[in-house]
């Protein structure tokens, strides 16, 4: 993509479409964090929205130590409509 610099009242700044925009959920009042290079600049989003996959939320959760609590609870008999998975 090309952009070209505008002046924007006694600044300058870049005008980004409302796609790119959307597609990296990027809003009016974000923060970008800018990279210098000796001939490149690189505009990082400072806090990127992590999308995870339930498949990877399960891999990264740590295993779990059933209390005497939660083997009594799990061993309840239904009392009601409870849906048990």
């Amino acid at each position: 993509m090309h952009f070209k610099l505008r002046l924007i009242g006694n600044r300058v700044g870049i005008i980004l479409p409302n796609g790119l925009l959307k597609k990296h959920n990027l809003h009016v009042g974000d923060h970008l964090i800018c990279n210098d290079s000796n001939n490149s600049i690189t505009l990082n989003m400072a806090n990127p929205i992590k999308k995870y996959s339930l498949r990877d939320l399960v891999a990264r959760s740590q295993p779990h130590k059933s209390t005497k609590e939660d083997n009594q609870w799990l061993s309840m008999k239904d009392t009601g409509k409870e849906v048990v998975w």
